[in-house]
């Protein structure tokens, strides 16, 4: 599976960013254009020919994520530019784009979800979990062998009946 970013902005040193660049390398994914915060401030005008490809935003802030169809940007103007926008005006790092999917913050589930870690994600997202027998446990290690990936499922024990 071709794991690409096509845009990558980020802020160095900010916590969210290297656990974004974290993310990147573990799962070998390709960026083709990275931008730093520091050298180019992105606002609004600047940001609107970016979201002219754009049909889908989550916005991370914290735990809370948030989801935006974009039908018409003019329309949405006032959501969109709570979801991507920080106090300052500029766009909150980090932000990625896939494919026509806006991702601005981090937030591991999400990230796992738009590069189609299905199994993954399905794993974590189960409300009900008691434990998971080592069997299936090696399996998922031998299926992904991504040591976050079994940091992740350790935190979130799950049962599944074989």
């Amino acid at each position: 599976m071709n794991k690409k970013v096509k845009w990558y902005y980020h802020r160095n040193g900010w916590n969210t960013c290297l656990k974004t660049q974290e993310f990147l390398v573990n799962n070998k994914i390709e960026v083709d254009e990275t931008v730093l915060s520091s050298k180019q401030k992105i606002q609004w005008e600047s940001a609107e020919e970016i979201l002219k490809e754009i049909k889908q935003i989550y916005s991370a802030r914290g735990k809370k994520v948030s989801h935006l169809k974009i039908d018409a940007i003019k329309k949405q103007k006032t959501e969109i530019e709570k979801l991507i926008l920080g106090p300052k005006g500029n766009i909150r790092a980090p932000s990625i784009i896939r494919g026509e999917t806006l991702v601005v913050g981090f937030h591991e589930d999400t990230y796992n979800l738009i590069f189609k870690n299905w199994l993954i994600f399905r794993l974590l997202t189960f409300q009900k979990v008691k434990k998971i027998s080592e069997k299936t446990l090696f399996r998922i290690k031998k299926m992904f062998d991504r040591t976050f990936c079994l940091k992740k499922i350790q935190r979130f024990p799950i049962k599944i009946h074989e």
